[in-house]
Formats: C-alpha cells, structure tokens, sequence
C-alpha cells in the first residue's frame, strides 16, 4: 500500500500521528492488561499551524473521513469492518468483534 507505516516500539520512542486521519491497528494483544502488554502513555496534544495540513489532491486521499454513513472505502470486505459511529468514535475498526477499550 503507498500510504503505510510500521513502527517497531523500543524504550524512549515517541511517535506523532495524526489519530483522526490515521486508519491504525495496533498488534495482537496490545489490549491485553497492562502487566503481559506493558504500559502504554497516550497525551493529546493540539497544534494550531500556519499551513493547511489536508493532503494534496493527487494524493487521492480524503481531508477527512464521514464517520456516520456507510464504509467510504469499501474497506470491509479486506478484513476490516465499518460501524456508523456518533460524535464519540471513528467507525473503522480493524476487527468488529474486538472490545473498545478507550
């Protein structure tokens, strides 16, 4: 896929993503408790910029993702599943049967 990243977690590793306009996943058993997974720190920071951060057009991809319709990517028969979402969550998820742990 040309739009994609891996990162192999070490110690001190920081990673800055844009989590609403990033289709993640995270690995197997990384919601596992805390004690077999290991602690993971999330902060939430917002930055203002001078400079619109939507893609390109050529890029082909969307400035933002319509959370509370139908899959706009067709995703679903790849693996993934699209659930209509509220103003709480994004409706991708990798796997439907997963329990939302946020």
């Amino acid at each position: 896929a040309p739009h994609r990243a891996h990162h192999t977690y070490r110690r001190h590793d920081l990673l800055l993503l844009d989590n609403l306009a990033v289709s993640h996943r995270a690995a197997s058993g990384a919601h596992d408790a805390s004690a077999a997974a290991g602690l993971r720190v999330l902060h939430r920071t917002t930055l203002r910029g001078r400079h619109s951060l939507d893609p390109p057009p050529e890029s082909g991809l969307a400035p933002f993702a319509y959370i509370w319709g139908g899959c706009p990517a067709g995703l679903g028969a790849r693996g993934g599943v699209w659930q209509a979402s509220d103003h709480w969550g994004v409706g991708f998820r990798w796997n439907g049967t997963a329990p939302m742990r946020n």
